[in-house]
């Protein structure tokens, strides 16, 4: 069997070198080494990125898994078996009429959760509540790049670690991660994109900017904290930094409110589920305590158990 995974479009706004890597031990992107662990499970895989214009390029990963830069006007020759779209993007429907016998694989997340056209064998959702409003959907789990997001021993410098870039600060809520940290002797890390309402946001807390990074370095940063805080809106879907942090090692506060499988991600092996009135107590509870996360991490939410637990959603085993 072929395996197809769509990719996105190709993301020509930022630096290329992030789309670059000789092995794919070294990639930091998590969607391109889940799909490299899938392929291993079929004859031929190829991942595709769309939207090339002049960049069209193909790069042979493994001798089983291919990574292309496409025109959806001048498709490949590859024939898939399956076809997993993630992101549920319209520009996908070409690519899915294409193939017409290929089992097709929906992951949508976020405002994209339920399929607005297509007809999907298997849709996946981060979510019981996204669960609830699809018959048949089956929830999915999202690892970190773990070849990447892993413990680094060392001094612990901070007591929180919040990852989040500005322009996002309606959604990832950075106003309410600061507050809740103001006046209570509790410091914190904050990694990406920065701005002047950031700045104003934590002058009354102890916040300290590590700026933006690229993902390879952003473990050791991350494994000077103590506790991860993931305070997103409803908007979110599974934030990625969620199992980061658990993949570095780190206990997590999360909302109860967020797009995530609830007690999969947080639990009395790996942090506290709360309120937005909670999330200082949180803290300080999970500060007195040690937990091995990244057992827990292992054994349910990395890379090869997701990729495992996919390959029998697709075969067509009930995985809930």
């Amino acid at each position: 069997m072929n395996l197809l995974f769509l990719r996105g479009k190709l993301p020509l706004d930022f630096r290329p070198d992030r789309l670059e890597y000789d092995k794919i031990g070294q990639c930091e992107d998590m969607w391109t080494v889940l799909c490299e662990r899938l392929s291993r499970s079929f004859d031929r895989t190829e991942l595709w990125y769309y939207g090339a214009g002049k960049n069209v390029k193909k790069k042979s990963v493994t001798d089983k898994f291919v990574e292309r830069w496409v025109n959806f006007s001048d498709l490949p020759s590859f024939v898939p078996d399956v076809i997993i779209a993630r992101g549920g993007f319209k520009d996908y429907r070409v690519v899915c009429s294409r193939y017409p016998k290929a089992k097709k694989v929906y992951y949508g997340a976020g405002v994209r959760f339920k399929p607005e056209w297509g007809k999907w064998d298997l849709v996946l959702v981060d979510s019981v509540k996204q669960q609830r409003k699809i018959p048949g959907s089956q929830l999915f789990i999202k690892p970190a790049a773990d070849n990447l997001f892993k413990p680094f021993y060392g001094d612990k410098k901070y007591d929180v670690c919040f990852m989040a870039n500005a322009p996002q600060a309606a959604i990832k809520q950075h106003k309410l991660a600061f507050d809740a940290i103001a006046e209570i002797g509790i410091s914190m890390l904050h990694l990406g994109l920065v701005d002047d309402k950031l700045y104003k946001w934590a002058r009354d807390s102890y916040v300290t900017f590590g700026g933006w990074h690229r993902r390879h370095k952003l473990p050791g940063l991350i494994s000077q904290c103590r506790v991860g805080l993931v305070c997103s809106t409803p908007y979110d879907s599974c934030p990625r930094v969620l199992p980061e942090f658990l993949a570095c090692g780190l206990p997590v506060v999360a909302l109860g409110s967020m797009n995530f499988w609830h007690e999969m991600y947080v639990n009395d092996r790996t942090g506290l589920l709360v309120s937005e009135s909670e999330i200082d107590i949180a803290i300080r509870t999970l500060l007195k305590v040690s937990l091995d996360v990244r057992a827990y991490y292992d054994e349910f939410l990395s890379v090869g158990v997701a990729a495992e637990r996919l390959v029998g959603q697709i075969m067509g085993v009930r995985c809930g």
